[in-house]
């Protein structure tokens, strides 16, 4: 980037306010504008449809809820629960055959008020190591309920965890 004298930066600016100073009307006429791949189309598309969002939002509503819970009895819902789970099953790619050694360890435990946050490794099959946070209340009775938050958006299990040095 060059570098400006005082004077030519003083004329730059003077420039740009007289550029602004000149009416619309009285500048060059311009040229269309570009607004569109079909800008100028003259072929008629009234029967065509440009949104995927909309194309997908309509396949949904348009699609057979398989899967719809109602039950009537207590049968009915675990036969539903029994199908919806091998569907989820299915759908997430499987569960290993086997079990294999978690190898857990615990790399760091800090003391928040009202809780510990601890920071562990784990195994979850050969070869693939986790890296997660366990938030342990302090009142909570063992053994307790879990939830599991999987990060997605924003900083990541920054945001979940409470992590905000």
């Amino acid at each position: 980037m060059a570098k400006l004298t005082r004077r030519e930066l003083a004329r730059l600016a003077g420039a740009m306010a007289a550029a602004r100073a000149v009416p619309l009307h009285a500048q060059a006429p311009r040229t269309v504008a570009y607004i569109g791949p079909l800008t100028g189309v003259t072929t008629d598309l009234r029967d065509r449809r440009f949104d995927p969002v909309a194309y997908t939002r309509d396949l949904y509503e348009a699609a057979p809820r398989q899967l719809r819970f109602r039950a009537g009895n207590r049968d009915e819902a675990e036969a539903w629960q029994q199908a919806l789970r091998l569907k989820l099953t299915e759908l997430v790619g499987g569960f290993p055959r086997a079990r294999t050694p978690l190898r857990a360890i615990t790399l760091e435990t800090r003391a928040f008020p009202g809780y510990v946050r601890e920071k562990i490794v784990f195994d979850s099959q050969p070869g693939v190591s986790v890296l997660a946070y366990l938030l342990l209340p302090e009142k909570a009775r063992r053994p307790s309920a879990v939830m599991i938050c999987v990060p997605g958006h924003g900083r990541g299990v920054d945001d979940i965890v409470g992590i905000d040095e």
